[in-house]
């Protein structure tokens, strides 16, 4: 519908269909007078008098409707296309309304309290004076603002997932997690979300037994040769035995410590599919920097074994051993040292590589440098994971491992007999682990050992690295999680 402002006479349109059967009220882009018009045509108009400052609830809606209105006139043409919302309901005289069109919200107007909801503020304020009344004032305000704030913010957080923009991985809802600004120490107990996931403990028990199992094998074939063809065969298999454990185990720890980098401090979801792939594409990194540890370690370990052969001369051999044997027990010392770098270094090399796209010597450097720089950080950081992840498991995790392998010790060892005791004899030395004892138990005698005992021994072997595996599993996830949060507060990275 095409009509002119009867004060100005400034020409607009309107859509004709957009108008309701009672009516509807606009202003003039140029004069801002108040027109009344209905689908046969204007009805009447009222010149725009000077009004007070709208409120603060309002003052947002005013500025935007000016600004729309001045940008149409900017533009020049001779008749500008009213964009204006139905007003409310008009009364039976709306030419003599005073009021503006655009009303205040509601939600920003005092509420009347309802009996059930008790007293409000203002109701307080009439009735209580002094002290008393002004901190339930103070209380009331600062629960009514606390509940807006989170009421906004859930409705944000609900409008950014309906949109796709945020996926926050299952699992995640941790305090904290979706706070900005740096990492701090205080994050540090959110180590603990990286066994926060089954699929995930389930994957590394695996990796962790498989490890195990190959480790145990090894070792069970160096001494069946050892004691049949060739006793330095065994010492040499026993090496080897602990450089599968170290490539298998390391290689878990990757996957484990780029799912929970993924996971936990870049807040994307992570599957191990994809730590099995990007280990894949990283894996002289990943599997160089422990190498490079447990070299120096297995290093000092065949020059201990040379000694050794060294000393089966005879009369000369023990002399020579006994002359070296300050060295040797010094070369022991600079072991030990390389070893609890290692501890220190594993839960940081796997951010590194993740993050920076190092090479193993660069990894190398790479660690040498942050350790250099924010040395008794570092050390503070990771000693304080270890104590904090060691006790909860210690009072968590260890006792109810203890007491599970402790009943099915007292059952399976009552129920057995003495084919108990024959059977846990026959294990491979190779396949005991320190959750071995937890199943022994005294069951009155011991059976002939037969091949049955053999076999089933053997079985039990492989199931009694289960336990081992799982609490590597939780340990290393844990620890895995607090490295990428330390590497992330050395680093100054912020929390997303």
């Amino acid at each position: 519908m095409n009509f002119n402002c009867p004060e100005c006479s400034t020409p607009h349109q309107y859509p004709e269909d957009q108008i309701p059967e009672t009516g509807l009220v606009v202003a003039c882009t140029r004069c801002a007078a108040h027109i009344t018009i209905t689908r046969r045509g204007v009805q009447s108009a009222q010149p725009q008098t000077p009004a007070p400052e709208p409120p603060a609830a309002t003052a947002d809606h005013h500025l935007a409707a000016t600004s729309a209105a001045q940008a149409a006139l900017d533009v020049g043409p001779k008749t500008a296309d009213l964009d204006v919302a139905p007003a409310p309901e008009p009364e039976p005289k709306p030419r003599v309304q005073p009021k503006p069109r655009i009303q205040p919200k509601p939600r920003v107007q005092p509420q009347a309290p309802s009996a059930a909801a008790g007293p409000s503020t203002g109701g307080a304020e009439d009735r209580a004076s002094g002290l008393f009344g002004a901190a339930m004032s103070g209380i009331a305000g600062a629960a009514r603002s606390a509940a807006d704030a989170g009421a906004k913010a859930f409705d944000e957080m609900a409008s950014e997932r309906m949109s796709g923009e945020v996926e926050v991985p299952a699992g995640l809802a941790f305090p904290s997690a979706a706070a900005q600004g740096d990492w701090t120490w205080k994050d540090l107990p959110r180590a603990f979300m990286g066994v926060m996931d089954l699929r995930r403990v389930g994957m590394a028990t695996a990796g962790f037994w498989a490890a195990l199992v190959a480790f145990g094998a090894v070792q069970w074939l160096g001494a069946f040769l050892g004691g049949k063809v060739w006793g330095p065969l065994g010492s040499v298999l026993d090496i080897a035995a602990w450089v599968v454990f170290v490539l298998a185990a390391g290689f878990v720890a990757a996957v484990m410590g780029y799912v929970v980098h993924r996971t936990v401090v870049d807040q994307q979801p992570a599957s191990a599919k994809e730590g099995i792939e990007w280990t894949k594409a990283r894996v002289k990194s990943v599997l160089g920097t422990p190498l490079a540890f447990a070299g120096v370690i297995l290093a000092v370990g065949v020059v201990y074994a040379l000694v050794g052969l060294l000393g089966r001369v005879p009369w000369a051999g023990p002399i020579v051993w006994g002359v070296v044997s300050p060295a040797l027990f010094a070369l022991a010392l600079f072991a030990g040292l390389v070893a609890v770098a290692l501890l220190y270094c594993l839960p940081l090399y796997v951010p590194v590589v993740l993050n920076e796209q190092t090479g193993p010597v660069e990894t190398l450097k790479r660690l040498l440098s942050l350790f250099r720089t924010y040395g008794s950080q570092l050390l503070a950081y990771v000693l304080g994971s270890i104590v904090m992840i060691g006790f909860a498991f210690t009072v968590t995790v260890l006792p109810a491992l203890v007491a599970g392998m402790r009943l099915m010790g007292q059952v399976s060892g009552q129920a057995m007999g003495g084919n108990y005791l024959a059977t846990l004899g026959s294990m491979p030395a190779a396949f005991v682990s320190p959750t071995s004892v937890l199943v022994l138990s005294r069951s009155g005698g011991f059976a002939e050992q037969n091949f049955g005992h053999t076999l089933g021994g053997i079985f039990a072997g492989l199931g009694n690295l289960i336990p081992l595996a799982i609490l590597m599993a939780l340990l290393g996830l844990a620890y895995y999680t607090a490295g990428a949060i330390i590497y992330a507060i050395v680093t100054g990275r912020k929390r997303r």
